[in-house]
């Protein structure tokens, strides 16, 4: 995924192997502009999987969701400017993935179980304070905030998912569409926007044929 400004290049390398217990994948940045080329920098090289490389709107920092020594989810920050890591949460025991930044770089969208049940949070980066997005239906997931912060959109619902647009000041989620996209199993590196593009291709194939 490129940055911001299509300076550099966030990519995973590498693939688990089938007992999980190789070295996984390897998130890098590429050093120079990506037209000009140059050395890739390491950001992590872990022993469990790395996925969903996303660039913060100023492109000082990358979120990615890595396996935890138990196996659990977990949201990583790297920092360009210091080079070091951080979790989203410190909290145990938890899974949380599908990281979205706001275009201010102070919040974060994400889905997790805190809480026991799989739902929308919003985390603030400088308090660590997470706040539930409420929805009523199923398996929520790849949540992305709007350009203003005010509303998350998401795919929820068992089976073929629906898009949502949740207003988080409150009020009832939105549904549009009929749902016709399946977003589990998906490669985390899947987009909100291809997967609606490929809910409508889907819509004017079945209009079609009818």
């Amino acid at each position: 995924m490129c940055s911001s400004d299509l300076g550099d290049l966030a990519a995973v390398l590498g693939r688990a192997g089938a007992d999980h217990q190789e070295p996984a994948g390897r998130l890098e940045v590429g050093a120079e502009h990506v037209p000009r080329g140059g050395e890739p920098v390491l950001v992590a090289d872990l022993q469990r999987v790395i996925a969903g490389p996303v660039w913060s709107p100023d492109s000082r920092k990358i979120a990615y969701t890595v396996h935890d020594a138990q196996w659990n989810q977990r949201i990583e920050l790297f920092d360009r400017d210091t080079g070091l890591r951080s979790r989203l949460s410190e909290d145990a025991g938890i899974n949380e993935w599908d990281p979205s930044w706001s275009t201010d770089g102070a919040r974060m969208a994400c889905v997790s179980d805190r809480g026991g049940q799989k739902g929308i949070w919003l985390v603030d980066l400088s308090s660590g304070e997470s706040t539930p997005i409420p929805i009523d239906a199923a398996d929520p997931g790849l949540p992305f905030l709007s350009p203003d912060g005010n509303k998350v959109a998401c795919l929820a619902g068992n089976g073929p998912a629906s898009l949502f647009v949740i207003d988080i000041q409150g009020g009832d989620p939105v549904q549009i569409g009929t749902g016709r996209t399946d977003h589990r199993g998906r490669r985390p590196s899947r987009t909100l926007t291809d997967l609606v593009a490929e809910d409508a291709a889907d819509q004017r194939a079945a209009d079609g044929a009818q």
